[in-house]
Order: structure tokens, then C-alpha cells, then sequence
């Protein structure tokens, strides 16, 4: 191959022996990358091997590959080091990771990174990747994105084999690292260049096997002796402050989601004052931002109507950020004081095709607009202390154009100064234009680029009688709290007085889910007072990602998770569920029998009145009624279906164990009879 071309990709590989595994390993990776639909790149090679094996396989390849092998043998013997070297002898302008004992996914994987990176116009890019622990099966898909406390070990990106970067953005690998090298690099990529692109399309197969590094040479101490270090790193770094603007979202939708922004904003930022309006209070409001209340706005018009001649009631500094779900600040280290010099600053407009879009009274092309801006107060006042008249343009309401645009004239002759796209190009970025490329904005704007995770309203319901409650302490502040007492009068405003003392923690639990049905959380919780006998990972399930409902759950059927610890002796062990796919249950007779022997119980009875199906022969339930549901499984059965039950638990003395027996039926209406013998 010729080694004088300069290639489009530096494909950098370091190196080692790997317990006699490392030739093997490079040699299938370098197999692949000899098939690849993209030709123009090299593959630059590391080596701190004691041997020359790795160095007679790159000479073997060198016919059909543009290889260059460089021995490391001076350096660290790391990861960090080996790869850090790998990329300084790169000629290419993009590198690509490639760790030995990983290998691209297909013949189309190094083109597919390629066109997503030079795509985005960013300086980074990570990509979805696979597992494998023999080279052949593939396992465990895996979508990568980035998370705030990544550094910290939380690695939602995978290895460095799934990073594209360009050359110019390349930072070296903390060398004092081994188990958080990749994650403390991300942590420094982020705050460098901002978010990565993310590719969702498999590029990259992990190897998972006994000889990596994790494995060999990463203990508790190296883990507590890294962890230190990290902490110590970023414990020193200072937000930006800025007293005198207001953070602000205003929205009749999605305003848990534009909380999120906000909080996402505010992170790394001193605001004088964090506020959501809208016309519903959030789920959840994090401490340091204020609610206030607009009212209902159904459409963008009306939204744009409310910034234009309502936006200034809300703000008391002398300058306001404007942002939104899907559009709010990612780099606070590109802040620029001098944004602070206009009145008002959005993103890059690009250059219309037609004759009249984004021009003024006089006929001038305006190239930056959005409503993700900054603006000072005084811009912000000047519709309703002028009496500017609300009316179309073109056709369109949009607050943006009112004011750059259509009024703009207006607001210049009362000394407002407007951002030209020099500036603007620093701020924000909404659409990829020749005058963005390379840059990293302080904010964005667009569905497309950056996207928090969606926000998932959880709510936990206790049925108490007269315990303590102290262990909610431990519950995630995010998560609603509602405690209904059937004993002493309620302890704080969270808790609710049920009178009469009627149905057990079951009356609670139903009550609540007909009472609530058209406000449920997302994942609503239902325990005990003191949940812990039955329902030991409470809070793990809780706290944790909403994966955690089904994965920790003794039975799932659907969006319904029943829990159960198997604590209460023999009579209470789960066996196999014969109806409900994969998990575990007790089961019963019509009577109760061989968990109950009340004369009173008659599961029959109550399944003739609740549903219209064939009853089965035996009864599938969890014992001690811990579970936690989804709003949209509750919903699979109408209102009035829960006011049957409610009834029932006020009526007659037995229905609490009735309805237990039935639970698994009650959220489950596409159950089909199935006799078991």
C-alpha cells in the first residue's frame, strides 16, 4: 500500500500480547477492516508487546492494508498510554478507536460512522455496538448516550472503540487510569466540545473475555483509588454566574420534560432566578426553580402571543433566557460575556430561497432569529408598553420574526440592539450552516440534535395505619409521596385520612387507582407501612431506572409488577407460573384453599361479578399485595371497573383477600382461560 497517501481516517489500534491471545484477536479486526466499503483510511497500530508476533501480522497485512506498526515499549503499560501514542502517530484529520480485542460489526461500519460524523458537524461521535464472547454470537445490543455523572463510572457509552473524533479534538487519555480511563475522557470531551453525535446504527463489536483489562487488573482498591482521583479533579471546577438573567421555560405541554431543560440549563450556571410557567404545576419541582402560573395555551400561536405580551410579568432581572424541552443550553463554557452586549441573540438563520422570508420593513435579510434567546428586559417590555398590534406576516405568528423581523424596525428606534450572525454563530445553533461548522454553541435548538430522556412520573402510595414512616427518607426526592391512614390522623401533608377503617391496605390501593385515574403517574407504587418483610428491594426498584420494575419483579404481566421476598416460611415460596409467561405466584382454589381456610372465601363469587371471562380452575396471586403498575395498564380496564372494586372492599369484610386472589386478573385484560391440571 502506498504509506506516502495521507488518508481520510486514522483507524488507531493499540496493542499487547493479551495472555497469548493478542495476535489472534488483531487479526480477525484487521480481516474486517480489509472488507470494508470505505478504503481511504489507515490503521495505525501501537505495540507494547515483548514480542515481534504483532509486528510480523502487521507485515503480513501490509500488502492488502495501509498499516503502520510503532513500538511502544517506553510508555506505561496501559491502555491510556498505548492509545494515546497510537493517535499522536496518526496522519489522518478523523480518528477512530479501535481497541485489539474489538472489531468493526460489518463491511459497512467504518462508511457508517464516517457519514454520520461528517454529518453532524461535530467534533465527536459515538455509536451503538454489540457484545460477543467467542467472535461469532452476538450479544447485548447496546445504544449509547451521555449522562452527567459518567466519570464517576456510570458508563452509558461503552468502550473507546465506539468514538470517531477529529484529530484537531483529540485529548489524551488520563494516564493515571484504568478502570475510569474511557468514562473520565467523555467527562472531558463533553466539557471541551459538548455533546457527542450519536450514531444508533451497530458499528462495533465488544469482545467480552477473561484477559481484559477490567478483569486483570481492576480490584476494589484500584476502583476506590480511581474513583478518588476523578472526584478530586472535578471538585474544583466553577459554574458561571449570572445574576442578572432569568432562566425561564414557558409551555402548556410536556412541562416535567421543559423542567428537565431547565434543570439541564442551570447545572454548571448561577441564574438569578430558574423559573417554569405554565398552566399545571410540574410533577416534580427541583429545588431552585420557581413555578408560576399562565394561562392554558392550546397552540404555537397562542404561545407566541404570551411570549410577545406576557413574558415580562415573569422576569425581574435585566436580562431572560429563553429555552425549551428541545432546545436549552449544552456548553456553558461557551459563554461569551459580550452576549450580554445585545438585546437580543438567537441562533443562524439560513439564507431563504425565496424573496421575502426573514426580510425586514427595508428589505434587509435577517440572519439570526429563534426563540431559544437571550433578551433584555427591555426588549422584552416594549410590545405592551408601545401597544404593538398582534397580526400575521406572511401568514405566520412566529414571536421570533415579530421581533427580529416584521417589528424590528421598531424595537431599533428604541435603542434595542440586535446580534448579528458573527456573534450569534457563538450562541446558538438550530440549523447545520457553512458558518457553524466547527463550532461549539452555547445552546441549541432542534428536535434532532441533543434530546434528554423523557421524564417518568412516579408516584409511591402507602397504605398505613399508625407506623412510622421515617425509611421515605430514603425515596428519591422526584418521586410523589401519598400515604393514605386508616389509623391516627395524618402525620404531614403528603398523607391523606381514610375514613372508615375499611378494606385494608387494598381498599387504600384501589381507591386511590379509581380516585386518581384520570391524573395516575406513569409507575405507580403500591406498598405497606412497612413493605420490607415482603418487598425487601423496594427502594432499588424505586430509585431506579424504570428497567428496574420488571427486571426485580417476582412476576410481570405486561405494565404490572408484583413483588414478593418469600420470607413468610414454606407455605409462602413462589412457584412457576403456569398462566402468566415467565415469573412466580401462589395459587389457590375457589375456597382459598391451601393458603387460606376461611369458610367465607369464595374466589368464584368474585370473579362472576367483576369479569365476563371463563373462570380458571385454580387462582394465580402474589401473596402480601406489593406491586407497582403503569398508567397505561391501569387504563386497559375503564374507571368505572375500579368503582366495582371500590365498592366491594366497602361492603363485605372478606374482599380484601378476595381481590388479592383476583390481582393478577384485575390488571391483566387479555387473559385467556387456561385450565391446569
Amino acid at each position: 500500500m502506498d504509506s506516502n497517501h495521507i488518508t481520510k481516517v486514522s483507524v488507531c489500534i493499540p496493542t499487547y500480547e493479551m495472555k497469548g491471545k493478542g495476535v489472534e484477536y488483531l487479526n480477525h479486526s484487521l480481516q474486517i477492516l480489509s472488507k470494508q466499503t470505505f478504503t481511504d483510511f489507515e490503521v495505525v497500530i501501537s505495540d507494547q508487546s515483548e514480542n515481534d508476533e504483532i509486528e510480523e501480522l502487521c507485515k503480513q497485512w501490509s500488502s492488502s492494508l495501509n498499516i503502520k506498526h510503532t513500538y511502544y515499549r517506553e510508555g506505561a503499560r496501559r491502555s491510556s498510554s498505548n492509545i494515546n501514542n497510537a493517535i499522536k502517530n496518526a496522519n489522518s484529520d478523523i480518528i477512530k478507536i479501535l481497541f485489539q480485542d474489538d472489531f468493526l460489526y460489518d463491511s459497512q461500519s467504518l462508511e457508517t460512522e464516517l457519514v454520520h460524523f461528517l454529518g453532524n458537524h461535530n467534533h465527536w461521535l459515538i455509536t451503538a455496538c454489540c457484545h460477543t464472547k467467542d467472535g461469532v454470537n452476538l450479544i447485548n445490543p447496546f445504544y449509547p448516550k451521555y449522562n452527567d455523572e459518567i466519570h464517576y463510572g456510570n458508563n452509558t457509552v461503552s468502550s473507546p472503540s465506539v468514538l470517531m473524533m477529529s484529530k484537531e479534538s483529540f485529548l489524551e487519555f488520563d494516564e493515571n487510569l484504568f478502570w475510569l480511563m474511557d468514562v473520565e475522557y467523555y467527562k472531558r470531551m463533553f466539557d471541551s466540545w459538548g455533546l457527542p453525535s450519536i450514531c444508533n446504527y451497530t458499528t462495533v463489536v465488544n469482545r467480552e473475555h477473561e484477559n481484559q483489562v477490567s478483569n486483570i487488573y481492576v480490584n476494589d482498591e484500584v476502583r476506590r483509588k480511581e474513583l478518588q482521583y476523578v472526584t478530586e479533579k472535578y471538585s474544583g471546577q466553577k459554574s458561571l454566574d449570572l445574576p442578572n438573567v432569568t432562566l425561564i421555560a414557558v409551555t402548556s405541554v410536556r412541562v416535567d420534560e421543559h423542567v428537565k431543560a431547565l434543570e439541564y440549563s442551570a447545572k454548571d450556571i448561577n441564574f438569578g432566578a430558574i423559573k417554569i410557567v405554565s398552566d399545571t404545576p410540574p410533577w416534580y419541582l427541583p429545588e431552585g426553580i420557581q413555578h408560576e402560573y399562565i394561562d392554558p395555551m392550546s397552540n404555537i400561536d397562542e404561545w407566541s402571543h404570551s411570549i410577545i405580551y406576557k413574558l415580562g410579568n415573569y422576569i425581574d432581572t435585566e436580562y431572560v433566557m429563553l429555552i425549551h424541552d428541545d432546545g436549552f443550553i449544552i456548553n456553558p463554557s461557551s459563554w461569551k460575556d459580550e452576549f450580554l452586549e445585545y438585546d437580543y441573540i438567537g441562533a443562524p438563520w439560513p439564507i431563504p430561497g425565496d424573496s421575502f422570508s426573514y426580510r425586514d420593513i427595508n428589505g434587509e435579510l435577517i440572519r439570526v432569529g429563534n426563540s431559544v434567546s437571550l433578551r433584555s428586559k427591555k426588549l422584552v417590555d416594549l410590545p405592551v408598553k408601545l401597544d404593538l398590534e398582534w397580526k400575521p406576516f406572511h401568514g405566520y405568528y412566529n414571536e421570533d420574526g415579530f421581533i427580529t423581523v416584521n417589528y424590528r424596525h421598531i424595537y431599533k428606534e428604541h435603542g434595542c440592539k440586535f446580534a448579528d450572525i458573527n456573534i450569534a454563530k457563538y450562541f446558538s445553533h438550530e440549523t447545520p450552516l457553512p458558518e457553524t461548522q466547527g463550532i461549539t454553541p452555547f445552546a441549541f435548538h432542534g428536535k434532532n440534535k441533543y434530546k434528554l430522556e423523557d421524564v417518568v412520573r412516579k408516584e409511591l402510595v402507602i397504605a398505613a395505619y399508625d407506623k412510622d414512616l421515617e425509611w421515605l427518607q430514603d425515596v428519591n426526592p422526584d418521586v410523589k409521596k401519598t400515604v393514605y391512614r386508616k389509623g391516627t390522623a395524618p402525620i404531614n401533608s403528603s398523607e391523606i385520612l381514610v375514613e372508615p377503617n375499611v378494606g385494608r391496605c387494598v381498599h387504600s390501593f384501589f381507591n386511590h387507582i379509581h380516585s386518581r385515574y384520570d391524573s395516575l403517574a406513569d409507575y405507580t407504587f403500591f406498598a405497606q407501612d412497612y413493605p420490607f418483610d415482603h418487598w425487601g428491594n423496594l427502594l432499588e426498584v424505586l430509585n431506579g431506572p424504570v428497567e428496574n420494575c420488571r427486571n426485580k419483579a417476582s412476576l410481570a404481566i405486561g405494565g404490572y409488577y408484583g413483588y414478593h421476598n418469600n420470607t413468610l416460611g414454606t407455605a409462602w415460596q413462589l412457584q412457576p407460573t403456569a398462566q402468566f409467561g415467565q415469573g412466580g405466584t401462589l395459587w389457590c382454589l375457589s375456597n382459598g384453599h391451601p393458603q387460606d381456610t376461611n369458610p367465607d372465601i369464595d374466589v368464584d363469587r368474585y370473579w362472576e361479578i367483576l369479569f365476563d371471562e371463563p373462570k380458571p380452575n385454580i387462582y394465580e396471586f402474589m401473596p402480601g399485595g406489593h406491586f407497582a403498575i403503569t398508567k397505561q395498564q391501569i387504563h386497559t380496564r375503564p374507571k368505572e371497573f375500579y368503582k366495582k372494586i371500590v365498592d366491594l372492599l366497602e361492603q363485605e369484610q372478606i374482599a380484601p383477600w378476595l381481590v388479592e386472589r383476583l390481582e393478577c386478573y384485575i390488571f391483566n385484560n387479555k387473559y385467556k382461560i387456561k385450565q391446569i391440571k
